[in-house]
Protein backbone atom coordinates (compact mmCIF):
# COMPACT_ATOMS: atom_id res chain seq x y z
CA UNK A 1 0.00 0.00 0.00
CA UNK A 2 1.27 3.59 -0.85
CA UNK A 3 0.52 6.42 1.29
CA UNK A 4 1.10 9.93 1.06
CA UNK A 5 2.35 11.59 4.27
CA UNK A 6 2.76 15.59 4.93
CA UNK A 7 3.55 17.65 7.53
CA UNK A 8 2.96 16.72 11.06
CA UNK A 9 2.06 12.99 9.83
CA UNK A 10 5.57 12.56 9.55
CA UNK A 11 6.38 12.17 13.21
CA UNK A 12 3.19 10.24 13.67
CA UNK A 13 3.71 7.97 10.66
CA UNK A 14 7.08 7.80 10.45
CA UNK A 15 9.77 9.20 12.88
CA UNK A 16 7.49 7.86 15.96
CA UNK A 17 7.86 3.92 14.48
CA UNK A 18 11.98 4.33 14.18
CA UNK A 19 12.03 2.36 17.55
CA UNK A 20 10.30 -0.59 16.28
CA UNK A 21 12.36 -1.22 13.39
CA UNK A 22 13.09 -5.57 13.53
CA UNK A 23 15.66 -5.58 10.86
CA UNK A 24 16.50 -2.66 8.40
CA UNK A 25 15.94 1.00 8.01
CA UNK A 26 16.48 3.34 4.96
CA UNK A 27 16.24 6.29 4.65
CA UNK A 28 16.65 8.92 1.53
CA UNK A 29 16.71 12.37 1.89
CA UNK A 30 18.17 15.01 -0.48
CA UNK A 31 18.62 17.37 3.03
CA UNK A 32 19.23 15.77 6.06
CA UNK A 33 18.40 17.62 9.05
CA UNK A 34 19.40 17.77 12.63
CA UNK A 35 16.02 16.14 13.95
CA UNK A 36 15.22 16.22 17.93
CA UNK A 37 12.50 13.24 18.91
CA UNK A 38 11.35 14.24 22.65
CA UNK A 39 14.67 16.35 23.48
CA UNK A 40 17.17 13.66 21.71
CA UNK A 41 19.12 13.60 18.92
CA UNK A 42 16.89 11.39 15.81
CA UNK A 43 20.56 9.99 15.49
CA UNK A 44 20.65 8.78 19.16
CA UNK A 45 17.73 6.57 17.85
CA UNK A 46 19.21 5.17 15.19
CA UNK A 47 22.54 4.89 17.02
CA UNK A 48 20.64 2.51 19.42
CA UNK A 49 19.19 0.42 16.39
CA UNK A 50 22.72 -0.50 15.45
CA UNK A 51 23.55 -1.56 18.83
CA UNK A 52 20.73 -4.12 19.05
CA UNK A 53 22.30 -5.27 15.18
CA UNK A 54 19.46 -3.70 12.81
CA UNK A 55 20.56 -1.94 9.77
CA UNK A 56 20.76 1.41 9.00
CA UNK A 57 21.64 2.74 5.62
CA UNK A 58 21.51 6.90 5.72
CA UNK A 59 21.48 7.92 1.79
CA UNK A 60 21.53 12.06 1.17
CA UNK A 61 23.09 14.05 -1.34
CA UNK A 62 23.75 17.50 0.27
CA UNK A 63 26.49 17.72 2.99
CA UNK A 64 24.87 18.00 6.50
CA UNK A 65 24.87 21.33 8.36
CA UNK A 66 27.36 21.27 11.60
CA UNK A 67 24.64 20.71 14.75
CA UNK A 68 23.98 17.15 12.65
CA UNK A 69 27.48 16.40 11.46
CA UNK A 70 28.76 17.07 15.28
CA UNK A 71 26.08 14.73 16.36
CA UNK A 72 26.23 11.98 13.82
CA UNK A 73 30.73 11.69 14.72
CA UNK A 74 29.78 11.70 18.18
CA UNK A 75 26.78 8.94 18.68
CA UNK A 76 28.04 6.97 14.32
CA UNK A 77 30.95 6.27 12.99
CA UNK A 78 31.42 8.14 9.65
CA UNK A 79 29.26 9.68 6.95
CA UNK A 80 29.38 8.86 3.36
CA UNK A 81 27.39 11.28 0.73
CA UNK A 82 25.63 9.71 -2.25
CA UNK A 83 27.02 11.92 -4.73
CA UNK A 84 24.85 10.47 -7.51
CA UNK A 85 21.01 9.77 -9.02
CA UNK A 86 19.04 6.61 -8.86
CA UNK A 87 16.26 6.04 -11.54
CA UNK A 88 13.95 3.15 -11.21
CA UNK A 89 11.83 2.18 -14.21
CA UNK A 90 8.71 0.17 -13.15
CA UNK A 91 6.55 -1.31 -16.34
CA UNK A 92 8.54 -0.33 -19.20
CA UNK A 93 8.29 -2.68 -22.16
CA UNK A 94 11.20 -3.12 -24.97
CA UNK A 95 12.78 -0.03 -25.62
Amino acid sequence: MTQYIADEAHFKEVIARVPKVKRSLWIGTADIKDLYVEERPFLGLLADLIKKGKEVRLIHTKEPGPNFREDFCTLLLCCVALHGQALTLVGIGPA
